[in-house]
C-alpha cells in the first residue's frame, strides 16, 4: 500500500525543468476551496522588475463564517510571489485554527477566544512561517501553499490554553536571534511580579534569562523594544526604563504619556534613543525624554526605510519622511495604500478599493510607481514580511497545494503525524510515509520549564479535541 501511495504522490509532482506558462486566471476558474475569498495559486501577468524576486506575505482580518452574529474575523493569509519574469503568483487562505474549524462546522464555541483572530502578525524565521496573536499558541503555515500545518505547543512548553508566543516577539538587537518577554507571576500576597527576556536561536532553542525587570504592584508592561545591549521598556504607568542585558533591574529615566508604539530603539550616550509614536505623532526621544518631531503627518504607525520612514496618511496615501520632512509621496486614484514593506530598492504594498485589491511595487528612493497588478479577490489589510529567499515557481506552488490536499485527506485517517518542515519536499514525505520522529524543534514559553535542548514536534497538524472536527 505504501508503495502505491509513493507512486501516486510522485505522479503529482511535475518533472524537473517543466514550466507552466503564466496566464491570468480568475479565482473562480480554479479553486477547490469553499471559504469566501480563498483561492489557490493564480498567475498574474504584469511588468514587475526582474530584480524583484521573493514572496510578500500579509496576514489580516478575514470574514466571519457565521453570518448575522457579532464575531471577530479570522486570520486571513495572502502570499504574492514575484518570480523575476515580470509576473507574480497570488494565493490566499484562512488560518485553520481550531476555532475556525468549529465555526465552519456550526459547532458550539469551545476554543480560546483569541483563536478567532489569529491575524496579528506573521513571523518568518528559520525557513518557517508562523501566524501569531496575543494569548494563543502559534500556528505554523506552509510558505508555499499557505496551508495550516499545525498548532504548535512549542515543544510541550505552552501548556495552558491561553499560553502563547505572542505578537510581541522581536529580533534581538543584532538580528541574529528572536527575543521574547515572559511574565513571571510572584508569590501570592507577597508579590514579586517581573518580566524576563529570553533569546531563541534558529533552532528555537531558548537561552537562559538574559534580563529581568521587577514590576511595581499593579503595573504591567505596555511595550518594549530591544537595543544591541539591552531593552527599552514602557510600563502602564507611562514610566520609561532602560534595561541592560545581564541585569536584574533597570534605570527609570522618566515618564512620557501617550507613547503607543516603539518603532526603533538604539544605544546612545546616556542610555538609548527611540523612534516612537506619541499621541499620533512620529517623534525621536532621547534618554532625557526630550522629543524631536520626525513627521508633520498624524500617524498610528510608521515603517522604517533605512534612516527614513514610510507613513500612511489619513487620505490613504504614502509619504516618505526624510530628516523630518516630506521627501516624496504616493497616492493611487480610488485606492487606499495598506501598510508598506521594504524590499531592497522597492517598497511593496496593497492598494484597496471598494471591491478590488491590487499589489504595487514602488521605487524606494522616491515612491515612483514601478508596476502594479490586480489580485483575483479583494482582501483586507494586514501586515507581513517580504521574504527574498522564497521564490517558488507556479508549478512548485501548485504541487505544494496538491500535496497539502492529499495530506489533509490522510490526516483524517491518522491521529497524529510527526513532522516539522517547510516546503514541497516535506509535504511529499509526510503525504506518503508513516508517522516518525521529527528533529525540528519548537519554541518555549513557560519560564520555569524552558530548556536549552531541542524539543521535538508532536504532530504536524493540530488534532482537534472534538471528534466531529477530524478531517476538517
Amino acid at each position: 500500500m505504501r508503495s502505491l501511495l509513493l507512486v501516486g504522490a510522485a505522479a503529482l509532482v511535475p518533472p524537473q525543468g517543466m514550466k507552466q506558462k503564466a496566464t491570468i486566471r480568475r479565482a473562480s476558474e480554479k479553486s477547490t476551496l469553499t471559504e469566501a475569498g480563498e483561492y489557490e495559486a493564480v498567475a498574474i501577468q504584469a511588468e514587475f522588475p526582474a530584480d524583484l524576486r521573493g514572496t510578500l506575505y500579509r496576514l489580516g482580518p478575514g470574514g466571519a463564517l457565521r453570518r448575522g452574529q457579532q464575531r471577530d474575523p479570522y486570520g486571513f493569509c495572502l502570499g504574492v510571489t514575484f518570480t523575476g519574469d515580470g509576473s507574480c503568483v497570488a494565493r490566499a487562505r484562512y488560518v485553520r485554527t481550531e476555532a475556525f474549524l468549529r465555526d465552519r462546522r456550526g459547532m458550539p464555541e469551545g476554543s480560546p477566544l483569541a483563536e478567532r483572530n489569529v491575524g496579528k502578525k506573521l513571523l518568518y524565521w528559520a525557513d518557517r512561517l508562523f501566524a501569531l496573536t496575543d494569548g494563543c499558541k502559534p500556528y505554523m503555515v506552509d510558505p508555499l501553499s499557505l496551508g495550516t500545518q499545525k498548532k504548535s505547543e512549542l515543544g510541550g512548553l505552552l501548556k495552558e490554553a491561553d499560553d502563547g508566543f505572542d505578537e510581541g516577539v522581536r529580533c534581538n538587537g543584532d538580528g541574529t536571534k528572536l527575543c521574547q518577554a515572559f511574565f513571571d507571576k510572584g508569590l501570592p500576597f507577597i508579590g514579586g511580579d517581573c518580566i524576563e527576556w529570553r533569546d531563541f536561536d534558529s533552532d528555537f532553542r531558548a537561552s537562559g534569562v538574559v534580563a529581568k525587570l521587577p514590576l511595581p504592584k499593579g503595573v504591567a508592561l505596555k511595550t518594549w523594544a530591544p537595543t544591541p545591549t539591552g531593552f527599552v521598556c514602557v510600563l502602564s504607568d507611562n514610566s520609561v526604563t532602560i534595561l541592560k542585558r545581564g541585569n536584574d533591574a533597570g534605570n527609570e529615566v522618566g515618564r512620557i504619556a501617550g507613547l503607543t508604539h516603539i518603532i526603533n530603539a538604539r544605544d546612545a550616550p546616556g542610555g538609548a534613543e527611540l523612534d516612537a509614536v506619541v499621541d499620533g505623532t512620529l517623534v525621536r526621544i532621547t534618554s532625557s525624554l526630550a522629543t524631536e518631531p520626525l513627521s508633520e503627518h498624524a500617524v498610528t504607525e510608521a515603517t522604517p526605510l533605512g534612516d527614513d520612514f514610510l507613513v500612511n496618511t489619513a487620505a490613504g496615501g504614502l509619504v516618505l519622511v526624510r530628516d523630518g520632512r516630506e521627501a516624496a509621496s504616493y497616492a493611487a486614484p480610488d485606492r487606499r495604500a495598506g501598510a508598506p514593506t521594504a524590499s531592497g530598492a522597492y517598497v511593496l504594498c496593497l492598494l484597496h478599493g471598494a471591491d478590488a485589491t491590487e499589489v504595487a511595487a514602488l521605487r524606494a528612493a522616491d515612491l515612483a510607481e514601478v508596476a502594479r497588478a490586480p489580485l483575483p479577490h479583494a482582501c483586507g489589510g494586514g501586515a507581513g514580511p517580504f521574504v527574498a529567499g522564497v521564490a517558488p515557481t507556479l508549478d512548485e506552488i501548485r504541487s505544494a497545494e496538491t500535496l497539502a490536499r492529499l495530506y489533509a485527506r490522510k490526516a483524517s485517517e491518522w491521529n497524529e503525524v510527526d513532522g516539522g518542515f517547510s516546503g514541497l519536499g516535506a509535504w511529499l514525505c509526510l503525504a506518503i510515509s508513516a508517522p516518525r520522529p521529527c528533529s525540528r524543534p519548537k519554541l518555549g514559553h513557560a519560564r520555569r520549564e524552558i530548556h536549552s535542548t531541542v524539543s521535538r514536534e508532536q504532530h504536524l497538524m493540530h488534532t482537534p479535541r472534538d471528534p466531529r472536527l477530524k478531517g476538517a
